[in-house]
């Protein structure tokens, strides 16, 4: 039955008005599956618009920049096959399986338009839409025709995209009628990327400010079919998980015109370095108008004039957790308040401020300096830190995916595009603050993230930098880059001067059986453990460290026989390098961790004869384990499994504070949700599950020839306080990634007396004819972690197949290494980065077919060639008939999923939400009520340090687009769009020692402020600390009266702009860190 349309004194948005019509509406307008599958998401739900404004959105008024008349009935006459049914010349429309909206708008007058509006063509990802930010407002024209304007407004540029200006066809006979747009494809002029000169944060004239135009006004004359196509899709976003985009008010949005001079190119070139590093910051992430930026100056010289610079450069910091500026006197309020009394930052050993530098498609954003790990170079050069900066090369706000059809692109025209924008930056720099920056290196992992370092000659030299590093005499390119990058890896310096001496490699039929491991004596280990120890935590020797000494790399394990205590051998599979540096750094150290299966390893050994049931019954029993799960922690009674999970989970001491009596704490409460959500998410997305009779362990070699061919030696200890148990009899031993039927390999663990000095490391033998490492995946002994299982019910029925034998072609040299070919090294990486594309296509062709399927054998070796990647520089080939066409469900992927997965699912719960305080009438803890009055001086002093930590922490949220609970936990939430990233399973990482940083700043703001008050008999003064933080966080009145002061700062700041919930729901539970 056919939708009754809307009479004209309906309201038209009102969310109860006749739901049911409109799901008939969508199916009508999906029809059939045969339809839904032949039929784009574009074409469905086109609308074509009459007139459309560029512009900003500040608070409720829209600032127009650009506003047009569009062209709607021409036929398009490019870009489209013969059998491809024709687009509008103008629409937008909606692409739910991608969440989008799509839009394609040609101006009525298309004069004095840079090229990427002439015509426009975006793809704005409906995620990147502020709360409200979706505003639709209607009026009836005749019964039968209404005017319609969907105002927008978002967080970030869409994706730009401008149209060759010839057809260019690729070899394989795809025609390429479009590319991305560039910051150059803003100006009056078509300027080419690869003509510019350095990049710049800041606009300087010639082109449109894509960052500020943060939203667009369309407007449409739609019949009653029309007009519900777009309700229809309107109900299609309300239904979208976790999207809190569509606008309640009905009312028309204002518009005004934009003053130009508050867009004009700003001239910054007075300012002293720090500061204009800062404005240029703000500006060019949209934070800032570029005109406003000598008020807000004027405004914080008067308020801070008579205190320390420190101050104004904190402040300006802290305005990095804004979303726009509008009232710069009411925004500086309250953290001038904050910043005149709050301590300087104290000084971390193993951290240093380091600025970070974006640069994407349209923007080059440079954050505020922000307590990062160090590594040997910025310890080496922390005393000019101002001439370094890490350079990352983004999209808008994701990851950069090279496709086929980009790399095409690139090679037809490479002096435009997204390519060739990165190129300006390797080969011309960037300008931060006045000073121009140039591309040195990076390490393995910063390069997998498109990461590189960049430093400003002035400050210090290239030919400084490099005598330092060492004499890199490489001659193929990727090895110098990697060679170059390794003082750059993320470590620790170990308080220690070592004696070096050598040891020879084991080699035999053309493979190193030691590659990357050696010994080191007793001391050293020691050492190292204490580098990595946490306030209050209890030091253990380890037995193996991962560790960068001049120009070597690898393992050292702890031999007390064969090293004296302060020494350290090396081996030549380990020394990259010659280096007069000395000093040992360390990556990490052994310790004991769970096994947990992954789809990949399940999949091949299903494959391999173990039985599909012994993984169902392994989920059943991991969900099992799950119910009761809230129960049980709310009621203070954790099971041991739930204890395990927690443990596992997260660096915080969750356990402790359960057990404490803070069961029902709604942060405490928060976290376990949010432990428990990834875990669910992870059994469905990944199968990973942990198994008991499993370690997952750092690898190292038998220096003394004990072990025989195919035999290893493993003794885990599960903590200090547990008896170490060896392992023994018949073991499955695999490495991640393990894509080849043969990476899951069949061992037998034996007791050694020689090795039982050795604790949470799995010690493989240097006997044989091939190492057993390099049968799994082609491991070595460098850094990798192996998984090792003894649980019979793997081990037994598992039959082997053939390990792969890869050998790789011989890498291409040159005479000698330049700056120019480590950039185009650089570029090389990024364009055929497929491994990621390989992992998927292999996974989802494996669960649907066989991982011994021929495809699957192919994809195989393409991986192996794909992480060679980093060291030869030559790039794998992933053909089209090779990428599946259909996704498991578990992938999250476009397209459809396949009907019935062969691997286990499990749905998981709905998406993290946070407790909000005010509603959740949260009782205080019983012993910590009345144990004396509150002080209000002590009061005041943590409010300050709270607001500091506030700053901290939210820029901290935004800067990763976590939730509160996930950044102080370092557990990322699932979630569609990191599923496949690197950055899903490494986050963690950077999340932990981001929020350590803002543990010990926040404990020393706090003892600095407070050595004044008066503690009362029995307590200490962190006692008094932490007592007071907690009551300024959970009592009532306190919550209360934050909850005013936020009502407050929104009605100054004309809060419809910012994101609903994002600071109202910050009530900052900072006391855990007191």
């Amino acid at each position: 039955m056919n939708p009754r349309p809307p009479s004209p004194s309906d309201d038209a948005w009102d969310d109860d008005v006749d739901d049911e019509r409109i799901l008939d509406q969508i199916e009508l307008l999906l029809g059939s599956d045969r339809r839904r599958q032949s039929q784009r998401d574009v074409e469905i739900w086109q609308l074509e618009p009459k007139h459309m404004l560029i512009g900003s959105l500040s608070g409720n008024t829209f600032h127009q920049v650009i506003g047009r008349a569009c062209l709607q009935k021409q036929p398009r006459p490019y870009g489209y096959k013969a059998n491809q049914p024709k687009l509008p010349l103008s629409y937008v429309s909606f692409d739910f399986k991608r969440k989008l909206i799509v839009a394609k708008v040609s101006f009525a007058d298309a004069s004095n338009l840079p090229r990427v509006l002439n015509p426009l063509d975006i793809e704005l990802p409906l995620s990147d839409i502020t709360a409200d930010g979706f505003h639709l407002w209607s009026q009836v024209i005749t019964p039968n025709l209404r005017e319609v304007r969907l105002t927008v407004a978002f967080r970030r540029p869409p994706r730009y995209f401008c149209r060759f200006d010839k057809q260019i066809v690729t070899p394989s006979g795809h025609v390429l009628f479009r590319r991305r747009a560039t910051q150059c494809d803003f100006t009056y002029h078509h300027i080419q990327e690869a003509k510019e000169p350095i990049i710049r944060p800041v606009n300087d004239g010639r082109a449109g400010f894509p960052v500020l135009w943060n939203a667009y006004q369309w407007t449409f004359e739609m019949d009653d079919k029309q007009f519900n196509r777009l309700r229809a899709a309107k109900l299609m976003i309300q239904r979208i998980p976790d999207l809190h985009i569509l606008s309640k008010d009905t009312s028309p949005v204002p518009v005004e015109p934009i003053l130009r001079v508050k867009w004009v190119a700003p001239d910054l070139s007075a300012l002293d370095f720090e500061v204009r590093v800062l404005l240029e910051g703000l500006i060019g992430t949209g934070i800032l108008y570029p005109g406003d930026w000598p008020e807000l100056l004027a405004e914080l010289d008067t308020a801070t004039a008579s205190h320390p610079r420190d101050v104004k450069l904190r402040v300006l910091e802290s305005l990095f957790t804004e979303e726009r500026i509008h009232n710069i006197k009411a925004t500086l309020r309250r953290r001038i308040r904050t910043f005149l009394t709050v301590p300087n930052i104290p000084e971390i050993k193993h951290l240093v401020p380091i600025r970070t530098v974006q640069v994407t498609p349209t923007r080059m954003l440079i954050g505020p300096p922000q307590q990062e790990a160090s590594n040997s170079v910025t310890r080496k050069y922390s005393d000019r830190l101002h001439g370094i900066v890490r350079v990352q090369f983004v999209d808008e706000g994701d990851r950069i995916h090279v496709l086929d059809y980009a790399r095409q692109a690139d090679i037809a025209m490479p002096e435009v595009g997204l390519m060739a924008r990165i190129r300006r930056a390797l080969n011309n720099g960037i300008c931060v603050g006045g000073q121009v920056f140039f591309p040195i290196a990076s390490s393995g992992s910063q390069q997998k993230d498109h990461a590189i370092w960049f430093f400003d000659p002035t400050v210090i030299h290239h030919l400084e930098l490099f005598l330092w590093i060492g004499k890199v005499t490489e001659t193929v390119v990727a090895k110098y880059a990697a060679r170059m990058g390794l003082p750059f890896s993320t470590s620790r310096e170990v308080d220690i001067r070592v004696s070096l001496g050598t040891r020879a490699d084991v080699e035999r039929h053309g493979y190193c059986f030691t590659d990357g491991c050696s010994v080191a004596g007793a001391e050293v280990m020691w050492k190292a453990a204490e580098a990595f120890k946490r306030k209050g935590q209890v030091v253990s020797r380890p037995s193996a460290i991962q560790f960068r000494l001049g120009g070597a790399k690898g393992m050292l394990a702890c031999w007390p026989d064969l090293a004296e205590p302060h020494q350290v051998l090396l081996r030549r599979s380990q020394v990259k390098f010659s280096s007069e540096r000395d000093a040992l750094s360390i990556i990490r150290t052994s310790h004991f961790q769970a096994a947990f299966l992954n789809r990949q390893f399940i999949l091949i050994m299903e494959a391999n004869g173990v039985p599909q049931k012994l993984f169902l019954d392994l989920f059943d029993d991991a969900l099992t384990h799950m119910r009761g799960f809230d129960a049980r922690i709310a009621a203070g009674a954790p099971s041991p499994d739930d204890m395990a999970l927690l443990s596992n989970g997260t660096p915080f001491p969750l356990a402790t504070l359960i057990t404490s009596g803070f069961n029902t704490n709604p942060f405490v409460l928060d976290l376990c949700q949010l432990i428990k959500r990834r875990a669910l998410a992870d059994l469905k997305c990944r199968n990973r599950v942990q198994i008991s009779g499993g370690v997952y362990l750092m690898g190292i070699c038998d220096e003394v020839a004990c072990l025989e061919e195919g035999e290893v030696f493993c003794q885990y200890q599960v903590n200090d306080n547990s008896e170490p148990v060896i392992v023994t009899g018949y073991v499955l031993v695999c490495r991640a990634p393990a894509l080849h039927p043969g990476d899951v390999r069949r061992a037998l663990a034996v007791d050694r007396p020689e090795l039982r000095h050795l604790t949470n490391v799995i010690v493989f033998s240097t006997q044989g004819a091939r190492p057993l490492p390099n049968m799994l995946g082609g491991g070595d002994l460098d850094g990798d972690d192996y998984t090792l299982i003894w649980d019979k019910r793997f081990v037994e029925p598992l039959k082997e197949f053939e390990p792969m034998n890869y050998t790789a072609p011989p890498p291409t040299r040159v005479p000698q290494v330049t700056q120019q070919h480590l950039n185009e090294n650089f570029i090389n990486f990024i364009m055929n980065d497929i491994l990621g594309q390989v992992d998927n296509a292999h996974l989802a062709t494996s669960d649907c077919l066989s991982p011994f399927h021929d495809d699957c054998l192919k994809l195989s070796e393409i991986h192996s060639v794909s992480q060679r990647l980093t060291l030869a520089g030559q790039p794998a080939q992933l053909t089209r008939e090779l990428v599946p066409t259909t996704w498991p469900d578990f992938m999250g992927k476009e397209g459809e999923a396949t009907s019935v997965p062969r691997s286990p699912l499990v749905d998981p719960e709905p998406a993290f939400r946070p407790t909000n305080l005010l509603k959740a009438a949260y009782a205080l803890h019983p012993g910590l009520i009345d144990i004396f009055d509150l002080d209000v001086k002590m009061l005041r002093h943590m409010q300050v340090v709270k607001s500091r930590y506030e700053f901290d922490l939210q820029y901290t949220m935004r800067r990763f687009n976590v939730e509160e609970a996930e950044a102080v936990s370092g557990v990322p939430a699932h979630n569609r769009k990191r599923l496949g990233s690197r950055e899903q399973r490494h986050m963690h990482e950077a999340l932990d020692v981001v929020y350590q940083a803002h543990v010990e700043t926040t404990r020393g703001n706090a003892l600095k402020l407070t050595q004044d008050v008066n503690v009362p008999d029995g307590f200490t003064l962190e006692e008094y600390i932490a007592w007071h933080a907690y009551m300024l966080v959970f009592e009532t009145r306190h919550v209360l009266r934050r909850a005013d002061e936020l009502d407050s700062v929104f009605s100054d700041l004309e809060t419809s702009a910012f994101e609903d919930g994002e600071i109202r729901g910050l009530y900052v539970k900072f006391f855990r860190v007191c």
